[in-house]
């Protein structure tokens, strides 16, 4: 859905709707925050694939939700589509981030590269077709395609095409995301097979990559695996712990988008760096400094991202209340979006065409109370995690200096829910989120 320039109140909702700034709409609505961030992880990942085209580059790139990365990958994205064929594959739209099974994703892989030799033309060999029929036909998927009706003629004998096992490939990605109990059925028919099923893969990217240097002069492929930092915490670690071997068979480069909560945690993150060729993390845009103090830079970078999407100057009655809501965001760009979509919605609920004071306070409340029900009780397995001991850690980095944590598991829970964030201003550091000092001096445990 392209994004639309706000004039007036009503029209707030679609212009800070929550999906990254799509290609097309980056000239539009995207500003560079390289400077404010401290880091450019885009520049780094163009460079990387550019330079070194005989090396199939494996990279994850890690941030918080919320921090930009979507649309930092769809500018890298444009910025490379005349070298690259890109790929670009949103687990949260395609698939089911919440149930998501490891398999699933060399079957959305298969599906999207079926779909771009079709669009692009490529002419994929008859040997590999019939080789890919004959894995789809074996006794064990052929078992899951008759009880879910997902063949659509292959076992038919007619002739085979690119565009009909993009159409077979579509139909196990689309039962996976409605189906658990097909989600079951793929772990144990699909995953004895699976070693076949990466072969294929690999050979319909070296398919499509000697087509893509004849056809279009176009020097690689690049597929980029969006949404995995989105996806449950222990889903999360199954899948680049225990099945990062597999992950990283595909001879392609391929971006895979990394949750900050394992990239944090020491332990985790070493075992699973080792089989990525670089890893790359965006930083929060920082709105304070280290000290605590405003950063005019980033106050005004924010102004800008605001100000392309909406007429600012005149649907705040005060230029004043936009700076508290930047300043109370914490440079997460989603819950800055989420607080202006709630104070023009509570205007329009009491027909102002105005943001007022009382506006921001009702946006205020509502991202507070989202915040205060992440601060509780949780208990994973026969473990339990107490909500005080939550708050202790959140109160004593509140009050550091030197703005620096411990990671633990707390502590990851923590940054996985955005309570605490992380910046770079020369150096790594960590802060409490705004909106959670104000639920700590709502309790006492700050002054």
């Amino acid at each position: 859905m392209p994004l639309k320039y706000a004039g007036d109140l009503e029209h707030i909702y679609g212009a800070f709707n929550n999906h990254p700034v799509a290609k097309e709409d980056l000239d539009a609505f995207y500003k560079e925050a390289s400077t404010v961030r401290g880091k450019n992880p885009k520049s780094r990942m163009a460079r990387l694939l550019r330079n070194n085209p005989d090396r199939n580059e494996h990279i994850l790139f890690a941030g918080y939700k919320g921090c930009g990365k979507s649309t930092e990958l769809n500018y890298l994205d444009k910025e490379l589509t005349d070298e690259f064929l890109v790929l670009n594959i949103s687990i949260h739209d395609e698939l089911d981030p919440v149930n998501l099974e490891y398999i699933e994703l060399f079957i959305i892989m298969m599906e999207r590269l079926f779909v771009a030799a079709v669009e692009d033309k490529l002419k994929i060999s008859t040997e590999y077709l019939k080789s890919v029929q004959l894995w789809a036909t074996s006794t064990e998927i052929n078992r899951v395609s008759e009880k879910y009706n997902l063949s659509g003629g292959l076992d038919m004998g007619g002739e085979l095409s690119t565009s009909m096992l993009a159409k077979f490939f579509g139909k196990f990605r689309l039962t996976a995301k409605t189906s658990k109990q097909f989600k079951q059925v793929l772990k144990t028919e699909i995953e004895p097979r699976l070693s076949d099923l990466i072969r294929h893969c690999n050979d319909l990217v070296a398919e499509i990559q000697i087509q893509l240097a004849k056809k279009s002069g176009k020097r690689d492929l690049l597929i980029i695996l969006e949404d995995l930092d989105k996806i449950p915490a222990d889903r999360s670690y199954d899948l680049f712990y225990n099945y990062v071997s597999q992950l990283t068979q595909i001879r392609t480069n391929v971006i895979y988008t990394f949750p900050a909560a394992l990239f944090y945690s020491n332990t985790r993150y070493n075992q699973i760096r080792s089989h990525f060729t670089q890893v790359y993390e965006l930083p929060m845009i920082k709105v304070v400094e280290r000290n605590g103090k405003v950063s005019e830079e980033g106050l005004r970078l924010m102004q800008e991202v605001i100000k392309a999407r909406m007429d600012a100057d005149r649907l705040f009655a005060n230029p004043e209340l936009l700076n508290k809501m930047i300043r109370y965001s914490g440079g997460v760009l989603r819950d800055l979006f989420l607080m202006i979509q709630e104070a023009a919605d509570n205007a329009l609920d009491f027909g102002r065409d105005t943001i007022e004071e009382e506006d921001w306070q009702a946006a205020f409340n509502s991202l507070k109370r989202d915040y205060n029900s992440n601060i509780a009780d949780f208990r994973d397995g026969d473990k339990l995690y107490e909500a005080e001991t939550y708050l202790e850690i959140l109160t004593h980095l509140a009050q550091s200096e030197e703005k620096l944590v411990l990671n633990t598991e707390e502590v990851m829970h923590l940054r996985s829910n955005l309570c605490i964030l992380a910046y770079n201003n020369g150096s790594d550091w960590t802060d409490v989120h705004p909106i959670v000092k104000a639920l700590l001096r709502d309790r006492n445990l700050l002054a």
